[in-house]
């Protein structure tokens, strides 16, 4: 197919945009959509995954540069990424950028999935912890919503299969090891103390 704008050059970017629910496609060539200000090419003609998940929260209204006089927050301390850095492509920097930016990535998680946490599809071999835990979660806000409801048999009832399911989880779950408790390698009789 030929690009829609000049009709000379093979298109390969796809511009879908849905105003109203009235959706409308246009097929362009690289070069026309660089003109147009559509999409922003990498170095080599492709666009990252990053750049466009910041041209999409941008264009949502999701996240947006600091505004002139308004306070950018500090730069990361683990790798100096600034805020605007995150907001123009769309990635973090470090681990330490996650708790950085912990309320701009609030948003953005909230915005993007509804939530701050999973919610979904769990591998049936490695979501046995975390299956339990939505589980303890939900049986949490079934007994408040019981208890508010003045149900206080089913509030027992569910209380008592939380502690249950909390105990199980306990039990499951490796022991911590505390390395300052740890004991160190036994001295040798005889020898001096390092």
């Amino acid at each position: 197919m030929l690009c829609q704008d000049c009709r000379r050059r093979p298109a390969t970017v796809k511009i879908t945009t849905i105003i109203d629910q009235q959706k409308t496609e246009l097929q362009l060539c690289e070069e026309c959509a660089r003109k147009r200000g559509e999409v922003e090419f990498g170095g080599e003609g492709h666009v990252s995954l990053g750049e466009m998940l910041a041209a999409f929260l941008h264009h949502q209204g999701i996240v947006r540069p600091a505004k002139p006089g308004e306070p950018e927050p500090a730069p990361c301390p683990g790798c100096g990424m600034t805020y605007d850095q995150l907001v123009r492509t769309g990635k973090l920097g470090c681990s330490e950028c996650f708790r950085h930016f912990e309320p701009q990535v609030e948003t953005i998680l909230r915005h993007v999935h509804g939530s701050t946490h999973h919610i979904g599809r769990m591998p049936k071999r490695a979501g046995g912890p975390l299956r339990a835990e939505h589980r303890i979660n939900r049986l949490k806000r079934e007994l408040a919503s019981c208890v508010q409801a003045e149900h206080f048999e089913r509030a027992a009832q569910l209380r008592d299969e939380i502690r249950e399911l909390e105990a199980q989880v306990a039990v499951a779950a490796p022991p911590a090891v505390d390395q300052a408790a740890a004991p160190g390698p036994e001295p040798k009789l005889g020898a001096e103390p390092a």
